[in-house]
């Protein structure tokens, strides 16, 4: 169950176990959410680690990609941190995954938009870059969705200014892609041939195959709208070159007609 219940005995193993959970929730969310999950159940617990569980047990359900119908656990957190001033980043962290899942419930923007708003609202009292970073990622991502691309450039350029500080190459690469489409969306040809070239620029440091692979066929698609074939022909290589799959293959044949070509 979610909502679980530890007695005074229980607590000191509840505490350690949260923190455990908590050291894990980015590198090994399904850890963290093995240990929330086996936490051990009674009649009593102190509100706070009720809270602190509801909210890492959404954070790692939500990493874990296991869908939602209920916004009720993430409720547990929000009603706890909004009594306490002192929890300003766990209260900002439960108004973004409240955003987040109400967003995977299938609901329109307009329902889940002010929860992000909420979290970015907190954003001049929070300790936590990353989670700021995220925020700002967040929003440029729905105003991107509903063609709001001024404002979505915005965002995405504030949270990529914090990756760059402190040097987080993979989210650096999620900010320069999702710039990239705004660019091209806009016809600002100029710029998105700059996030390409930022993007090349930090590839040799991207460690996850999967990302560098999306990375490379990004770039193609970019090369692909621009109308240079041959640079494009040459990322989509690369990105196959990590991991085959039918989208890449899709676009190189299509570049190779486009060249007049036929695909091997």
């Amino acid at each position: 169950s979610a909502l679980l219940t530890f007695s005074c005995k229980e607590r000191p193993e509840v505490s350690s176990t949260l923190d455990r959970a908590e050291t894990l929730i980015w590198e090994s969310p399904d850890s963290a959410l093995q240990l929330l999950e086996a936490l051990p159940t009674s009649k009593r617990i102190d509100e706070e680690s009720r809270a602190r569980h509801a909210l890492l047990l959404s954070q790692a359900r939500y990493r874990c990609y296991i869908p939602t119908t209920s916004d009720s656990l993430i409720n547990i957190a929000l009603e706890y941190y909004q009594r306490r001033s002192d929890k300003t980043d766990e209260l900002a962290t439960a108004w973004f995954y409240k955003a987040a899942l109400t967003k995977d419930m299938g609901c329109p923007h307009e329902e889940y938009l002010p929860y992000y708003k909420e979290a970015e609202a907190l954003i001049s009292k929070l300790n936590d870059n990353y989670l700021i970073a995220r925020i700002y990622h967040s929003l440029g991502l729905v105003n991107d969705d509903i063609s709001h691309y001024g404002l979505a450039k915005e965002y995405y350029h504030k949270a990529l200014k914090i990756n760059e500080n402190t040097n987080n190459i993979e989210s650096q690469c999620s900010n320069l892609a999702n710039l990239t489409g705004v660019y091209l969306m806009t016809d600002q040809w100029d710029s998105a041939q700059w996030c390409t070239d930022r993007l090349l620029g930090i590839s040799s440091e991207v460690k996850d195959s999967v990302r560098l692979r999306d990375l490379y066929q990004g770039v193609g698609l970019c090369k692909e709208v621009m109308g240079d074939w041959d640079e494009a022909e040459k990322y989509y290589q690369k990105a196959l070159s990590i991991s085959p799959i039918n989208k890449t293959l899709i676009t190189l044949a299509g570049v190779h007609i486009k060249k007049g070509t036929k695909t091997k």
